[in-house]
């Protein structure tokens, strides 16, 4: 049962407050790490105290239990110079309350998770010159960066609490929509009114339809499918849900793409790679075999082994079929002869254990072995 769904069955109890339990533990300033007060801290530098809090309320009989991350922004872990461990906070305390919340978890009584997201302590709507020293798209940006540790920590849902300003509260809403859908596999655009968040269009670049049949194919050949993209998780864990994958690197920059391949050939594995990005070329340039369509960067075909045109993605696993019977070697010397790669395509022919290698002017039929 999703969040969603028993909240529209029955009254869900949350719990009370983190601070003042977190207080009646007389903690030592070693307990926060150096940083005595930071309350929020105390996800990563004592989780067993944390996730026991979450339990005394989950067994007192609440549903849902907060993380504590009131003020798990970056403008708040600033004052404690932890501004750039603020993913790395929300996503370790959403962690601890999943797991609290999975413990008491039971058939017909599922536990939530709600993500926390405070007050800033900023009031961009206000005449105060310090307070309103922030934009509301900034304050967006900020809290898109908390609601990402949240979700990816597997919260059920975010609640944004003790909002003292119209705008700021707005931006909390708006950070916590695009990271649905983000979720969701698109990019979300902010739109501004006069300088104003006014809403947010998602941006969705869908998996062409072909892509599962692809992996299909794939794998019925003997072949291991991993997604390697420099996409966010969340984003790249939505696209390989709808393709069929479920190895996924993500957030992978250029050279750790080639890395990656390097790492798997290194365990003896023979790495075929596909990718059209001019940050495709060095795994493509890594791979055994490689891959790309030919609506690719003129840097991604020239590093590939085989080109295929109309993007036509079931060409992969016929690029691989060629690749297993002819050695790959062939074929880059080939490319680098014509100074372009071999283009496969499929046939027209009613056999699709056909396909067609074009090199240059000379055509050559290539027959699949079943």
């Amino acid at each position: 049962m999703t969040f969603r769904e028993a909240v529209a069955q029955r009254v869900l109890v949350f719990d009370g407050a983190m601070g003042t339990q977190i207080q009646r533990q007389q903690l030592s300033p070693a307990d926060f790490g150096g940083r005595e007060g930071a309350n929020d801290l105390l996800s990563l530098t004592r989780p067993d105290l944390v996730e026991e809090i979450h339990a005394r309320y989950l067994a007192a009989g609440c549903d849902v239990v907060e993380t504590n991350t009131f003020g798990s922004s970056r403008l708040k872990l600033d004052d404690y110079g932890l501004g750039h461990r603020t993913y790395e906070v929300n996503f370790k305390a959403a962690i601890v309350a999943r797991r609290a919340a999975d413990r008491f978890s039971a058939p017909g009584r599922p536990r939530f998770v709600a993500g926390s997201i405070g007050p800033t302590g900023m009031l961009p709507s206000s005449s105060d010159p310090a307070l309103s020293n922030v934009t509301p798209d900034a304050l967006e940006r900020i809290f898109l960066e908390q609601a990402r540790g949240l979700v990816d920590g597997g919260v059920d849902a975010i609640i944004v609490e003790t909002q003292q300003d119209v705008l700021e509260m707005r931006a909390a809403i708006l950070a916590a929509e695009a990271d649905r859908l983000r979720g969701e596999g698109g990019t979300a655009v902010l739109v501004a009114v006069d300088g104003h968040p006014a809403g947010l269009l998602q941006v969705v670049d869908p998996p062409r339809p072909a892509a599962a049949e692809a992996v299909r194919a794939l794998r019925a050949e003997g072949v291991r499918v991993v997604m390697v993209t420099g996409d966010s998780r969340t984003t790249a864990l939505a696209v390989a849900r709808a393709v069929g994958i479920d190895e996924v690197e993500a957030e992978v920059l250029p050279a750790q793409k080639a890395e990656a391949v390097a790492r798997h050939r290194a365990q003896g594995q023979k790495v075929a790679f596909a990718g059209d990005g001019i940050n495709d070329a060095p795994a493509l340039r890594a791979a055994y075999v490689s891959m790309a369509p030919a609506t690719a960067t003129d840097i991604g075909r020239s590093a590939a082994d085989f080109v295929f045109t109309g993007g036509q993605l079931s060409a992969v696993p016929f690029s691989l079929v060629v690749a297993r019977r002819e050695d790959p070697s062939a074929a880059r010397a080939v490319a680098r002869y014509l100074g372009h790669p071999p283009v496969v395509l499929q046939a027209r022919a009613a056999d699709p254990a056909e396909v067609t290698l074009i090199i240059g002017s000379d055509r050559s039929r290539v027959r699949m072995e079943p």
